[in-house]
């Protein structure tokens, strides 16, 4: 019953995430003036106008509880509305991709956390997972980068020895994949 409440509160966030989502995808394609008063669409419900005043950190929280519940499509839409609101922030952008990966949909984990480097180039738990994501797709000289500049960038990192290892045994194979996440 509990487990229900929660599902039917997260639906209903779901919602208005998506409201959230169309309402800044208008307000960002809008580049002309307000219209006329006349033209303006009615005061919108007090109710309903809770949703348009949750900030990035608000939809990342609730994106993590969907994600925690395995509800990937409402965690994905409020990921989505944090980075409408904040597409600077690097970590939006990183959990959008581990949120990817965990659908296995690599391609759009890969951009997620691309897009994260491209806000923040040191930010090495995105070079971390890249370089697992790109271990996993064999591409092995894209994931000997990424680890290298995560090892770099991470001198004191708690899985360094392992990291390192598996750099080496590509160095002496070639090629390689990560048999088990460092």
């Amino acid at each position: 019953l509990q487990q229900q409440a929660r599902l039917e509160a997260l639906e209903q966030q779901l919602a208005q995430a998506q409201q959230t989502i169309a309402t800044l995808q208008r307000a960002q394609a809008s580049e002309k003036p307000s219209p006329a008063p006349a033209e303006k669409e009615p005061a919108p419900n007090p109710s309903a106008s809770s949703n348009v005043s949750l900030g990035p950190k608000e939809l990342y929280h609730l994106a993590s509880q969907a994600k925690t519940q395995n509800n990937y499509p409402l965690a994905e839409a409020l990921l989505k509305a944090a980075l409408l609101l904040s597409p600077t922030e690097a970590a939006l952008h990183y959990n959008l991709g581990n949120l990817y990966l965990a659908q296995e949909a690599f391609p759009q984990a890969q951009a997620a956390y691309e897009q994260a480097l491209a806000v923040n180039p040191s930010f090495s738990k995105a070079y971390f997972n890249l370089g697992l994501l790109e271990a996993k797709l064999k591409q092995t000289a894209q994931a000997q980068a990424h680890f290298t500049k995560y090892l770099e960038l991470e001198p004191q990192a708690p899985n360094r020895t392992e990291v390192e290892a598996h750099l080496a045994q590509w160095r002496q194979q070639g090629t390689g994949t990560l048999a088990t996440a460092p």
